[in-house]
């Protein structure tokens, strides 16, 4: 036990920033891939979660649908690691828009905790892209000066 402790208290804490970004990563990309699923499968069962202008059209189903690939492609960029600023932008701005047309209640209060998830995890990439542009620029300058 007392092995595991003196493992644990090594961690070096950058190390716990990279294993907590990519734990929010994969846990908001699942999500995300598993909701855009079962929205293109059965777009019928998630008319009831859109505003009613968008179920009013005559092509609500193909927007239902969009919307269902659109959550998949999010998740997916956020497992794969690929484009995450962005996608978590997308997702940031999916769920304020689910918030503001839809409102909280007792199914869509999670949500709040998504849109957090999904500030943060922005957040935490354009750090992540700061850092290694500066890191970058450091090493260009260290060759310039040797």
């Amino acid at each position: 036990m007392d092995k595991t402790l003196d493992k644990v208290k090594d961690i070096k804490p950058s190390r716990l920033d990279n294993i907590s970004y990519i734990a929010l990563r994969i846990g908001l990309g699942i999500t995300y891939i598993w909701i855009g699923v079962m929205i293109t499968v059965e777009p019928a069962s998630w008319s009831g979660f859109f505003p009613e202008f968008i179920r009013d059209l005559s092509y609500s189903s193909r927007v239902i649908v969009a919307a269902g690939i659109m959550d998949f492609l999010i998740g997916l960029f956020l497992v794969v690691g690929r484009f995450v600023s962005i996608a978590s932008l997308l997702s940031a701005l999916h769920l304020f828009g689910i918030l503001a047309f839809y409102g909280i209640d007792a199914i869509t209060i999670r949500d709040v905790g998504l849109f957090g998830a999904s500030i943060s995890l922005l957040l935490t990439s354009l750090s992540n892209k700061f850092k290694q542009r500066s890191h970058e620029a450091k090493k260009t300058s260290n060759k310039k000066t040797s």
